[in-house]
């Protein structure tokens, strides 16, 4: 009696994404004879957003596939669409996410994706309640500020309930293939800026933000298919950790060391710091995990870890111009900045620290905070207050004040605690990869601007909280 009903479902299902690509097909030809760039790129917009849609009703986990890939090459698609339709002071393309996100939330809460039995879940609720109340504080500079910071800072925070309720380890599983997959991809195609140049789409890109912070020794760092360098270097890394911890069987041998080798190299001459820090933490704990060593102990070998690395670094840091190339500064500039993070002449930390300190004093002068918008990109966007300070806890004191850092610290804590808890009792490599994801990702959990990366981690997220509740239902089930 159940096969003519799922006949009928899985026909409603192919005339729905039959009608979103007949309605980009139709809309990609009507903007591409417009001649209003900003109105092509609205066009275009609306096209992705209904094939999604369509999608998204008909099948929420391929919606779920199609989002991360299209994150991770959001900012490639951005830039080759300037080059036939220039964006205006904002970018319809940017609406995608928020469209897709809300559609697997609809389908999520549908599917009991809101239960909350965890410290978890309950405190990501108060933050995403802060966030929403935070976008309406008019210290951040007026509403358009504040509704705009949501799409950096809320819609991201939303995948964990997206997580919760379609992230089983078959699908979680998949989103880390191709993570790993859309990664090495990243890094040949962000290597290639680097040694071969940047086409004319980024070339485009770099002259009209101005985005100084990509320039090392006046070479040009690579961002790969990402809107931001930053980005680029987080999903790189997290890419490497799927490689690392699942690649090296014998059967994969043979394709994963080629791989590891392009990753590790594409970050080394991404040339950021922080990242190669963190890599070296998070391989440490999942490797604690495994040995089920106390999450204590565990956290003082990697502090030790972090104390080694500019003493090992150290040994290869090449003389001053040595080497010759575009590439060299931006190779020295990495080793040097490992090597000396305390010095001022050759790191950013004291910089940060700054910068952090800063923002949280700030939560002591605005209790309350001075909005979700002052924080993120819209701060610059939308004419209010830009007072991002790098940091997620700083950020979260700034815009939510003392109530923001209270919860965002409760979070931190709940999240590692789970995730280390879920590592060292499964020992399997999902848990392993995403306890090491949290930390490659540390302090920039509300760093809205990383589309991909930023959603991939609360997603990640979701899979603990559900993996955890599962784990302890079996645990009850099997006392009893």
């Amino acid at each position: 009696m159940t096969r003519p009903a799922a006949g009928v479902h899985a026909l409603v299902r192919v005339d729905l994404m039959f009608l979103g690509l007949a309605g980009v097909l139709g809309s990609a030809t009507i903007a591409a004879g417009m001649t209003n760039p900003t109105v092509a790129r609205l066009t275009l917009a609306l096209a992705a957003l209904w094939l999604l849609a369509s999608l998204g009703f008909a099948a929420p986990r391929s919606l779920l596939y199609v989002l991360i890939g299209w994150l991770a090459v959001l900012g490639f698609a951005r830039r080759v669409a300037s080059v036939e339709f220039a964006p205006g002071h904002t970018d319809p393309l940017l609406l995608v996410e928020p469209v897709a996100v809300g559609v697997l939330l609809l389908a999520a809460i549908g599917r009991g994706g809101l239960a909350m039995r965890s410290t978890l879940s309950k405190v990501t609720l108060a933050l995403a309640l802060l966030l929403l109340a935070g976008s309406l504080n008019p210290a951040q500079g007026g509403i358009a500020t504040g509704l705009a910071g949501l799409l950096f800072a809320l819609v991201p925070v939303c995948g964990f309930w997206i997580g919760r309720a379609f992230c089983d380890d078959a699908t979680y599983a998949r989103i880390l293939r191709l993570v790993a997959v859309l990664g090495a991809l990243a890094a040949a195609y962000g290597l290639s800026q680097t040694f071969s140049g940047f086409p004319s789409w980024d070339e485009a890109w770099i002259r009209d933000q101005g985005y100084s912070a990509l320039s090392v020794g006046g070479v040009t760092r690579a961002f790969g298919s990402f809107s931001s360098a930053s980005e680029y270097a987080s999903f790189v890394a997290i890419a490497l950790l799927v490689w690392l911890a699942r690649g090296f069987r014998t059967s994969r041998a043979m394709i994963a060391v080629p791989i590891v080798a392009l990753l590790g190299t594409a970050l080394l001459y991404e040339s950021s710091r922080g990242i190669m820090f963190k890599l070296p933490v998070a391989l440490v704990l999942i490797l604690a995990a495994r040995a089920r060593q106390p999450l204590a102990l565990s956290l003082a070998a990697a502090a030790a870890a972090i104390v080694i690395l500019p003493v090992v670094v150290s040994s290869f840091v090449p003389a001053s111009g040595a080497g010759g190339g575009a590439s060299s500064p931006l190779l020295q500039h990495q080793l040097t900045g490992l090597a000396n993070p305390l010095d001022p002449s050759a790191s950013t930390l004291a910089v940060h620290a700054s910068l952090v300190g800063n923002g949280f004093a700030t939560a002591f002068r605005e209790p309350l905070g001075v909005g979700t918008g002052a924080v993120t990109i819209a701060g610059q966007k939308f004419g209010g207050k830009a007072r991002n300070t790098e940091a997620d806890p700083s950020n979260a004191a700034v815009a939510l004040g003392i109530p923001g850092l209270i919860a965002y610290v409760v979070l931190l804590c709940a999240a590692v605690g789970q995730a280390y808890r879920l590592a060292a009792r499964r020992r399997d490599w999902l848990s392993a990869i995403a306890l090491g994801l949290l930390v490659v990702t540390l302090l920039e959990w509300l760093t809205g601007g990383q589309y991909a990366v930023a959603f991939l981690l609360w997603l990640t997220l979701g899979w603990i909280d559900r993996t955890s509740d599962e784990s302890n239902g079996a645990l009850v089930e099997g006392r009893a």
